[in-house]
């Protein structure tokens, strides 16, 4: 039986995949993840960093309050946006 599809074709289409899904594994979080590397290189690490940038900007306010987990300090901080 004579294959129909290029090899070429076929590893374009595993490349598609392996795009659409590479953070499934994580549930939900990946989802979201996903959608903020929509249309990202993986291999263009700037851009991802962008990507990033954005959707922080857009997304977090500041200050805001967490809990840091390891510090002995305090329970809590207030976090801020510098400029060095």
């Amino acid at each position: 039986m004579k294959c129909r599809e290029k090899k070429e074709d076929s590893m374009e289409l595993i490349k598609n995949i392996l795009k659409t899904h590479s953070w499934s594994w994580l549930g939900a979080e990946g989802k979201r993840i996903q959608r903020v590397l929509a249309g990202v290189d993986e291999e263009d690490e700037k851009e991802a960093l962008k990507a990033w940038e954005k959707y922080f900007e857009k997304t977090l306010i500041f200050p805001f309050e967490a809990k840091v987990l390891g510090i002995r300090i305090k329970d809590r901080c207030n976090l801020s946006i510098w400029s060095a």
